[in-house]
């Protein structure tokens, strides 16, 4: 679930940037449709931080040019209303279960889990740097927060990325903000 939604996020941006500069309402609608296939996905979380990087994006798009400020808030506004529309057909009943589940009544304010480690970053480099793979693993209590393991590409094309794409460089920082 987590994969399948954030694969949509690119097509929402995609979409956002095409409605600004072409036909608005097609690509608006399309952008919704992509919102919708990611929360539809089913990994709430992943969607919810897919919309933040297109808030982001809109902002840094409003911030760049501001003569198209009033067309990218519409855009935006249309995309995350259409998207939670086609949600709704999974959103709604899944409230409704959630209320009677034991997470309802859980509270997680003193948890310590989840927090990144400083060495869980080596598996940028190395998939096995915490011995996930291995069966030897010796990293925090929950394994399953530390597979960052993304390819040997992955830093050097970012640094790349960086370096050379000046033009983007603002839509990328909003988005590693994220």
């Amino acid at each position: 679930g987590l994969a399948a939604a954030a694969a949509w996020v690119p097509w929402l941006l995609a979409a956002f940037r095409y409605a600004i500069d072409g036909p608005t309402a097609r690509f608006t609608a399309l952008g919704a449709a992509a919102g919708g296939m990611m929360i539809l996905a089913g990994y709430f979380q992943t969607a919810f931080y897919g919309f933040l990087v297109l808030g982001l994006y809109a902002t840094a798009e409003i911030a760049r040019e501001r003569a198209n400020w009033l067309r990218a808030l519409g855009v935006l506004a249309g995309m995350s209303a259409g998207a939670v529309a086609l949600g709704a057909i999974q959103i709604l009943p899944g409230l409704e279960l959630t209320a009677h589940t034991i997470r309802a009544g859980a509270n997680f304010s003193n948890s310590t889990e989840g927090v990144l480690h400083l060495g869980s970053l080596a598996t940028l480099f190395a998939p096995d740097a915490l011995g996930a793979l291995s069966g030897n693993y010796h990293g925090p209590s929950d394994i399953t927060q530390y597979y960052f393991y993304a390819g040997l590409l992955l830093v050097p094309l970012a640094v790349l990325g960086a370096v050379k794409a000046t033009r983007v460089r603002i839509f990328a920082l909003a988005i590693l903000a994220v």
